[in-house]
């Protein structure tokens, strides 16, 4: 026997009839549910012919209307959970594709991404085709995949106004300072990097590349950005992280400093952008530590001064 159920979204699931107990052994049963708010409203049981129980043949249909709770504990059935509404599976490993080729140091071959994805050939070459399609990856002679310039019609429009403002402030900041500036937003779990701007006629510097990604709690641009909210509004935001001792200091300071949190060796200064109705950012520097010419106070003076032309210009 086979119980079969239904939800509008999804597709019918079987029990076996081993996982039933009597009385509905050796019944041919048909649940159906029906979603209403997000939860099962009514639950229709027809129970139809059965050979083992000659009087339930010669009977209508039982109509059960109960909670499903109590329909699952009196009967034993198979507990099943309510259904939200599905992801889409197939958008879901197009958007992983284009991350895996984002953090590629090069090219990737279909072999690479589907063993990378965990699909079939055929699956990654059918997401492949269509990202083509759209002009956000590409395809050399060998048949090695990359990014295309689709991705960066998509990227400015992120904070568009944000990164007109940011950049003639971070050139200005990254030459003066002789080190890498950038703006950072606050990306849930992670600090996402927006724009960046490299110092010129300097030999060597630390870049940090747009899209560069690292854990909020760590670096001095998530320092910064917490220090922004008093602990009450960030406790408010229910993002999982304590508010931290160095951004009470930051709030007093104006500016957050970390050394080696993110990667060894390198130290960062930020200051926060507060624009009301915009996302948490921040505007930072790095550079290699003990490397800076500057006290940590004075960088994040200037840092502040371009913080603020920028909050001027958002208005």
């Amino acid at each position: 026997m086979t119980i079969i159920t239904r939800s509008p979204d999804s597709e019918t699931t079987p029990f076996a009839s081993d996982q039933l107990t009597s009385p509905f052994r050796g019944l041919h049963c048909a649940i159906r549910f029906r979603q209403r708010q997000s939860e099962y409203s009514n639950i229709e049981l027809s129970v139809l012919l059965s050979n083992q129980i000659p009087r339930l043949a010669r009977s209508p249909p039982i109509l059960f209307n109960s909670s499903p709770s109590t329909f699952h504990e009196r009967y034993q059935l198979p507990q099943l959970s309510t259904p939200k509404a599905p992801a889409s599976q197939t958008l879901s490993r197009g958007i992983r594709m284009l991350e895996l080729l984002a953090d590629a140091t090069g090219p990737r071959t279909i072999a690479q991404l589907a063993e990378d994805l965990g699909v079939h050939r055929s699956i990654a070459y059918r997401i492949l085709r269509t990202l083509e399609d759209h002009r956000l990856v590409s395809r050399d002679e060998t048949g090695l995949v990359q990014s295309a310039p689709g991705l960066a019609v998509l990227a400015r429009s992120v904070q568009r106004d944000l990164q007109s403002a940011a950049l003639p402030e971070l050139t200005t900041l990254a030459n003066e300072l002789k080190m890498c500036a950038f703006v950072v937003l606050w990306d849930q779990d992670e600090c996402t990097t927006l724009v960046t701007v490299e110092p010129r006629h300097v030999h060597a510097a630390v870049i940090q590349r747009p899209g560069t990604r690292h854990p909020f709690d760590h670096g001095a641009p998530g320092i910064a950005m917490q220090s922004s909210l008093s602990e009450a509004q960030w406790a408010g935001l229910k993002t999982g992280h304590p508010y931290r001792a160095e951004a009470r200091a930051a709030a007093q300071l104006g500016y957050a400093t970390s050394i080696d949190e993110v990667i060894a060796g390198l130290s960062s200064v930020a200051v926060p952008i507060e624009v009301p109705g915009q996302l948490p950012a921040a505007v930072a520097v790095v550079y290699s530590s003990g490397s800076a010419q500057l006290s940590n106070a004075a960088i994040g003076e200037r840092i502040a001064l371009a913080a603020r032309a920028i909050e001027a210009e958002l208005g």
